[in-house]
């Protein structure tokens, strides 16, 4: 994804954690599910402003709920 003149790749690692990496395998920012206790934890890394993080977050789970569609 391009964001700006920076380039990022958004990795899906499993069902529920994904990492953002520049173009040099530099992380990001990373997105992952808390597992039982619940919710989700954003890191980030990079000069990423919050509503990228949001829109990231938000595409994220866009993913989970196609997958689950798709095994199911």
């Amino acid at each position: 994804m391009a964001l700006g003149e920076a380039e990022y790749c958004l990795t899906m690692k499993n069902s529920q954690n994904y990492v953002l990496e520049r173009p040099d395998g530099e992380v990001a920012a990373t997105v992952f599910h808390r597992g039982l206790t619940g919710g989700w934890d954003i890191e980030a890394r990079d000069a990423l402003i919050p509503e990228v993080l949001c829109g990231v977050f938000v595409f994220c789970r866009y993913l989970e709920q196609e997958n689950e569609f798709l095994a199911g």
